[in-house]
């Protein structure tokens, strides 16, 4: 469910990406999470209004943002009211947005669509993935001030990988989205006698997972079978030049990493440094039964699977270069006992963006049966 806490972030979050402002109200957000798109419909009322003659045609065709939305609020059932109004004014906050995409880089066709009757998919995520691909063409890095008491963020996040969304059969793989963030975040506290402002920069890039179909059974209610990975993810507490944030071909690795000066309050100065990862995994999801979707299972590494439990990580192992009259272990304790439980509110976050450190989820919206074809 949305509440109003996850229903700002949508909206800074969402608006970030695009390099514009978005405002829906909780019962906005909240009804198009609850309503569900017809897929098919929407891909047939697509090819009426880009008078696309095949499916190859229309995967080709160029579209806007709006386009998407207007196409959306065609395809969605009359009973979807709430949602309709929230496609309604998320489309006038939007119509400068003049990007294009191929609908194929949204949409993904691994089977032939004309002969399944409907496949449902959730209108929200249809909706972010849409966002997100635009986001990934543009190349916007979106710069979100995020609340987040004691703290205060700011977020500054690239999609180096678009999500997409897959009309799959055996054989299919998937890919989820890949990113990086940036925190520039501030914490006041005290040392000693003196109140501070603790200024601690971290750098984060979740790696994208796949998954491949390897079985799909219309028996005993339907099952699906998934071989699925995720890469490493990683995280870092220093200072790394802004170039080399917006760099999309370079790995970056502890070297490119120098020490932050966190604290610089003559005669008080702290610098740090810290480094750690979330292993990757594999392993095999089993969606069952397939009559019950939507299913969500997830394949995850042993290291903890939020950005918050891997930033409390970093900041756990982080090494303190701290000047006459600081305790280094005051200082961590703070770190600890302030930052690191303010920034589980980043958690959310990146489950809207549905990347994870050392996690995968696939979720399966709906499947539908013709000979040996599924979505």
């Amino acid at each position: 469910s949305i509440d109003s806490d996850k229903s700002s972030l949508l909206n800074s979050l969402l608006g970030g990406l695009l390099g514009t402002g978005i405002n829906l109200e909780v019962g906005g957000w909240q009804g198009l999470a609850s309503a569900d798109i017809d897929l098919v419909k929407f891909l047939d009322l697509a090819k009426v209004k880009f008078s696309a003659a095949t499916t190859g045609e229309l995967l080709k065709t160029d579209v806007t943002l709006v386009d998407m939305v207007d196409i959306m609020i065609d395809a969605l059932k009359t009973e979807d009211a709430t949602a309709k109004a929230a496609l309604g004014t998320l489309g006038s906050q939007i119509p400068l947005l003049t990007q294009k995409v191929t609908l194929g880089e949204i949409i993904q066709l691994e089977t032939n669509y004309g002969a399944i009757a409907t496949a449902d998919i959730n209108l929200l995520s249809l909706l972010t993935t849409s966002i997100g691909v635009f986001n990934n063409k543009s190349g916007i890095t979106a710069d979100v001030g995020l609340d987040l008491p004691p703290a205060d963020v700011n977020l500054k996040l690239k999609l180096i990988e678009a999500p997409v969304i897959v009309l799959a059969n055996e054989g299919t793989t998937l890919h989820s989205a890949a990113a990086r963030l940036f925190l520039d975040a501030q914490v006041e506290t005290q040392v000693g006698e003196q109140v501070v402002i603790l200024r601690v920069p971290i750098y984060i890039e979740l790696g994208s997972g796949s998954a491949t179909v390897t079985n799909i059974e219309a028996a005993n209610k339907g099952s699906a079978t998934m071989d699925a990975s995720v890469s490493a993810a990683r995280s870092f507490l220093g200072d790394i030049t802004e170039d080399f944030f917006d760099s999309t071909n370079k790995d970056f690795t502890e070297a490119d990493f120098g020490q932050a000066t966190i604290l610089n309050q003559p005669p008080l100065k702290v610098k740090a440094k810290s480094y750690m990862d979330a292993q990757g995994a594999k392993g095999v999801l089993t969606f069952t039964p397939l009559n019950k979707a939507p299913l969500k299972e997830s394949v995850k590494g042993e290291a903890g699977t939020t950005v918050s439990s891997l930033l409390t990580s970093l900041i756990n192992n982080t090494e303190l270069d701290a000047g006459a009259g600081i305790d280094a272990a005051e200082i961590r304790d703070t770190l600890n006992n302030t930052l690191a439980p303010a920034l589980q509110g980043l958690d959310p976050l990146v489950e809207i963006l549905g990347v994870s450190p050392g996690k995968a989820d696939v979720t399966v919206h709906s499947a539908v049966y013709t000979a040996r074809m599924a979505k």
